[in-house]
């Protein structure tokens, strides 16, 4: 069935390599976040509110438009490091490509990047959303909310 999952295998490049190899044997779960690159927006809108819901559908188009957003790292059955793209169109909502996660303040934010748990190499899970929202609808941002994106 994973197989199913994926439509392109090709060897890992050299930078890949590295970052998978350095995971796996130098760095220990909290020296990960050395790989992460956290990008903060605050919301500044004079016309009202945007939809979270539509805001999850513009991410999920762009990961599914750019294949390194989906790009997973494993090796082989010689133990030669390669890369697979899964196909978002065979992904299902609990195997997304991405996460995404909806929090009441920027300081949650904060520390849920802290858990170097939101990535998976080997599953393609690269990036991962934060919202963080005051709002009491539970599908609005308004002024001031923060909007958080987390690469690996």
């Amino acid at each position: 069935m994973l197989l199913d999952l994926l439509y392109f295998v090709a060897p890992a490049s050299f930078a890949q390599q590295r970052i998978l190899l350095d995971e796996q044997i130098r760095f220990s779960s909290k020296d990960k976040l050395i790989y992460t690159i956290p990008i903060f927006y605050r919301i500044s809108s004079s016309q009202g509110t945007i939809s979270i819901n539509r805001l999850y559908r513009a991410l999920k188009e762009v990961v599914g438009k750019h294949t390194i957003l989906r790009t997973a790292l494993g090796f082989d059955v010689h133990g030669v490091p390669i890369q697979t793209v899964s196909d978002m169109s065979e992904l299902s909502d609990d195997q997304n490509a991405f996460g995404f996660t909806i929090v009441k303040s920027k300081d949650e934010i904060e520390e849920k990047i802290e858990d170097s748990n939101v990535f998976n190499l080997r599953k393609g899970r690269v990036l991962h959303f934060y919202v963080a929202s005051m709002s009491q609808s539970p599908d609005t941002l308004r002024d001031g909310d923060v909007v958080a994106f987390i690469l690996h």
